[in-house]
């Protein structure tokens, strides 16, 4: 056995740690690539939904304050109606309140 040995077998041994080193992290590298791609397109596919579901509520919202007025206007002009009725119900013919 030489001097030298156990330098250049320490040294092999270093460049093949180093090696694997190197892989590994080329290695992670691109897997976290693939994970920030995966992260950006999740990201836009949710604010995409998100601009959808606003949209959509904002309709919502609108046609529930129309069909709220509507049934404002009509539970009015029902009660309006009942009032009159009762009006006429209670008056007698020249337009006096009877008395009950």
């Amino acid at each position: 056995m030489s001097v030298f040995s156990l330098p250049i077998g320490l040294l092999v041994g270093l460049d093949l740690l180093l090696l694997v080193l190197l892989v590994l992290l080329l290695q992670r590298r691109f897997t976290n690539s693939s994970q920030h791609e995966a992260l950006t397109r999740l990201t836009g596919q949710i604010e995409a939904l998100q601009t959808a579901l606003s949209g959509q509520l904002s309709v919502a919202v609108g046609d529930m304050a129309g069909r709220l007025e509507q049934t404002k206007g009509d539970l009015r002009q029902q009660v309006s109606d009942r009032l009159e009725g009762a009006d006429k119900q209670y008056r007698d013919p020249r337009g006096n309140l009877l008395s009950c």
